[in-house]
């Protein structure tokens, strides 16, 4: 698998995720080409992209807090369970991505992250959530990462970067599946 560089981009339509876990662990639950659907909750953060920076083109990503997303689309939510609350708004002056990954049953991809961590910094890459789904079906991502970007220019450089090249045979061999979206916040 090589990491390649597209130009991608997306437009959230709502301004923020807030989760709070009391004593049962809250959930969030992402869908990634859903249409919308009479009827059918609101998202609390929806994207339509553009295109992608690597792997699977899917036309939508849509955040929910409530289970009940699942009575109203075809395809099935990615449930992700919250131990501890977070809050998350997006800044109209930053960039993000957002990664679905598989993991291949070694560390390499823990060593490339760990090798790569000088490089994010230099290129002001912050990574804000990395969510680790429940797993109800074996199709779903070990890790679903939204990293926040300094510039936009940024994210493209990333793979094609000479610091990353070095590190991309453990990226390769640590993963089975990858999947990058830019995405665009309003």
């Amino acid at each position: 698998m090589k990491l390649i560089r597209k130009i991608a981009s997306a437009s959230l339509l709502l301004s923020s995720i807030v989760c709070y876990a009391a004593e049962q662990p809250a959930s969030l639950y992402l869908q990634f080409n859903t249409a919308e659907q009479t009827n059918a909750p609101a998202p609390a953060l929806s994207a339509k992209v553009i295109n992608t920076l690597f792997g699977d083109e899917v036309s939508e990503v849509s955040f929910y807090q409530t289970e009940k997303v699942t009575q109203f689309h075809n395809t099935n939510a990615i449930r992700v369970d919250l131990n501890q609350p977070f809050e998350f708004k997006p800044k109209g002056d930053k960039f993000y991505t957002l990664a679905q990954v598989w993991l291949a049953d070694n560390q390499d991809y823990a060593r490339y992250l760990k090798a790569t961590d000088s490089l994010r910094e230099k290129l002001g890459a912050r990574v804000l959530l990395k969510l680790k789904p429940a797993k109800l079906a074996q199709s779903e991502p070990d890790y679903l990462v939204l990293v926040e970007w300094q510039q936009a220019e940024n994210i493209a450089l990333y793979a094609q970067h000479e610091e990353f090249l070095p590190h991309q045979p453990l990226f390769e061999s640590g993963t089975t599946r990858f999947n990058w979206y830019q995405v665009a916040f309003n």
